[in-house]
Order: C-alpha cells, then sequence, then structure tokens
C-alpha cells in the first residue's frame, strides 16, 4: 500500500463572526506513478549517477526514401545520459534534495554493442558516503532509436517523418537497507512535414541528432514524474460549538495533539445531531491528519448517520460538506491502494 505523508500548515485565520468553523489547509503528499523511491525521500539527500554506456553512433537509426533505404549518417549521443540525467534531477530538484554525479562508471563500448558494468555494493555505500546521500538514482542506460522516411501523399508531394523512440533503465538504492530497485521508463516524440520534393520535406523535419538529444531530456523530465512524489493543498474545516469537550478538542488540536483532539471531540455529549456531527467530523479531519484514513471515513459516515437525524432542511449544507469530504477520503484511499 502506497503511503501518503502529512505535512500540516495549519496556521488558523482569524475567526469569522457568526461563523461556525474554522478554516485551515493541509498539504498531503500523494503517491506517484511509479513508487520506487523509499519512503524516506523526502527528507533524504538523492544522488543522480551515470552508469550508462554510450550508444555507438551507427546502432539505431534507419533512413527509408520512397521505399529505398538509405544510409544513415552516425549519430552522436554521447551526451544523452548527461541531458536526461541533468533533466531529471531539475524536475525532481523542485521536491526533494538532489545531486548530480556526473563522472560516468559506464565501461568503455565496442563499435557494435553496448558494454554495461553494474556499480557493485561497495562503490555505492562509497558514493553515499563521499556525497551524503541516502539514496541513488542510477541511470543505466538509455537508448535511442529513430526512422527517417520519405513518402509520396496521394496529392503528389512528398511528406517526411521523424519517429524517435528512447528507453531508459534505472536503479534505485537505499543506502539504509542496501534494497535495490529497478525500473524502466520509455517515451516516444513524432514530427512530420511536407514539401514538393522528398529533399523539400526532409529539409523541413528538426535537425535529426539534436531531435534525439531533445528526447534525451525530454524522457529525464517525464522519468521524475513519474516518480516523484507530488503535493496537493486541501481546504478542510474545524467546527466550532460551545460545548465543553468541542472547546477542550479545539485546545488540543490548536496545539497539533492530534489524537488527544479527537478524544475530545468524541466525548462530546451534546443530543443536538448537528453538533454531534461537527465533533465527528473533526474527529475525522484529526484521523486525516494521522495518517489514519479508515478511521476518518468511519467518523465521516458517523457524522452524516447525525446529519440524517436533523430536522428537515436544517442540515443541508452540512450533508454536502460532509459528502464532499468523504468523496476525498475515498479517492485517497483509492490512490493508496494502487
Amino acid at each position: 500500500m502506497k503511503r501518503f505523508l502529512f505535512c500540516f500548515l495549519g496556521v488558523f485565520s482569524a475567526l469569522f463572526l457568526m461563523a461556525e468553523s474554522w478554516h485551515t489547509t493541509i498539504e498531503f503528499l500523494c503517491p506517484p506513478a511509479q513508487n520506487v523511491l523509499p519512503a524516506n525521500a523526502k527528507n533524504s539527500n538523492i544522488l543522480l549517477v551515470n552508469n550508462c554506456p554510450i550508444q555507438p553512433a551507427n546502432q539505431g537509426h534507419k533512413t527509408i526514401v520512397l521505399g529505398e533505404e538509405k544510409s544513415t549518417d552516425e549519430m552522436d549521443l554521447s551526451e544523452a545520459p548527461f541531458f536526461c540525467l541533468m533533466h531529471t534531477s531539475f524536475e525532481m530538484g523542485e521536491h526533494l534534495s538532489v545531486s548530480v554525479y556526473e563522472t560516468p562508471f559506464y565501461s568503455t563500448e565496442d563499435s557494435t554493442n553496448i558494454v554495461f558494468t553494474p556499480i557493485s555494493q561497495e562503490q555505492k555505500k562509497q558514493l553515499c558516503e563521499e556525497y551524503s546521500s541516502d539514496i541513488l538514482l542510477i541511470l543505466n542506460k538509455i537508448e535511442i532509436t529513430d526512422v527517417e522516411e520519405v513518402v509520396l501523399a496521394q496529392d503528389g508531394n512528398s511528406v517526411a517523418y521523424l519517429e524517435a523512440f528512447v528507453t531508459t533503465s534505472w536503479s534505485v538504492y537505499d543506502n539504509t537497507n542496501g534494497q535495490i530497485k529497478d525500473f524502466q521508463v520509455v517515451d516516444t516524440a513524432y514530427w512530420e512535414t511536407s514539401g514538393t520534393s522528398a529533399q523539400e520535406a526532409l529539409d523541413m523535419l528538426p535537425h535529426r541528432q539534436e531531435a534525439l538529444l531533445e528526447l534525451a531530456k525530454q524522457v529525464g523530465e517525464k522519468t521524475s514524474v513519474s516518480i516523484t512524489p507530488y503535493w496537493q493543498v486541501a481546504d478542510r474545516y474545524v467546527y466550532v460549538e460551545k460545548d465543553e469537550n468541542i472547546q477542550k478538542g479545539m485546545d488540543f488540536f490548536t496545539k497539533k495533539q492530534w489524537q488527544e483532539a479527537a478524544d475530545a471531540w468524541l466525548a462530546t455529549s451534546q443530543k443536538d445531531p448537528i453538533v454531534r456531527a461537527y465533533a465527528m467530523m473533526n474527529a475525522a479531519f484529526c484521523y486525516e491528519i494521522m495518517d489514519n484514513l479508515d478511521k476518518a471515513v468511519e467518523y465521516t459516515n458517523a457524522a452524516l448517520k447525525e446529519l440524517a437525524k436533523a430536522k428537515k432542511n436544517k442540515a443541508q449544507q452540512q450533508l454536502a460538506d460532509c459528502n464532499i469530504y468523504l468523496a476525498e477520503l475515498q479517492k485517497r484511499i483509492a490512490l493508496q491502494k494502487k
């Protein structure tokens, strides 16, 4: 189960006159598409490491003009690993503490094959110690293939396209327990032009080598988005009533004593179902802050049952607010189970 991390921002605004609630906000950490970073990533230093061999310049590129395969110029993609890593770090650095070890660990390549040598466990530990890092994000492979082709359209013009594919392979090393997770990120790019001749159409395509290096940057950004947790801010309301236990709960709440606040609110002896519902909603919010979403749902449902007991038209807004909150909780639980 993916875990949501909570950070309470709750600086209370002034209590609005005649209002029944205090407004606050929470910020919670949502799971990324690929849950590969350790749970301690938020408070860790992450070192990005290049362990990627350079792709041979004559590998993976094809040119076809009007059905005939042509020789392809060599593509120098030696900078692709660096571009990929740097753009991964730019995006991740918005949320996490990230640095890049630029010196490549990879072995040299021969004229036909990409040669890969994994970083040893001892080398990983040394990197973590030298750079005060808890986590290594290692790029082991980036391979870019492409096809540039010109075809004849029905109107007699020539249509040229460049279609490129990139595959990256990564490892995440957690120095706190020695665990390693491997994952892949792939991406594609496509360009198309047309002209009165094959050469004119080809000339309007982007510079081929530069386009492929841009794809390396693009997959770096995609990697960051797919593995970096992201934060959402949500509005929450704490209901206030002239009740001893509800006011006692507020005292605990302002001190960030969440469990004590929830216990105080649930101990209310009020018979008014709306007031009892307020207490349960407050308790549900406390359990949300404590990352116990099941309990939050339990007390939100209990609040709905209390509101159903209220006199007709007395609790319509409260019912609407409660149902909206319940839907948000259920959505978060569904995301955790992915």
